[in-house]
């Protein structure tokens, strides 16, 4: 805890740690943790691969395109 001899620098000192917090909880908010974003991606592609006949894209495997 650092002692200020000004009160008003105190109370400023105060006033930016607050804004500090409530930002960085604002922040926290709007960005979500990036790792659930990886493994929800991993699981896409471990679903993709697991069900080559069922594509997620919903385009069609190779040998069902009609070639005109």
């Amino acid at each position: 805890m650092y002692l200020y001899m000004n009160e008003d620098v105190m109370w400023e000192r105060q006033k930016d740690l607050q804004r500090e917090a409530e930002n960085s909880r604002l922040w926290a908010a709007a960005h979500p943790n990036p790792l659930v974003g990886i493994r929800n991606w991993v699981e896409r592609l471990v679903l993709r691969s697991s069900r080559a006949d069922a594509r997620l894209d919903g385009s069609l495997p190779e040998g069902d395109r009609d070639v005109a």
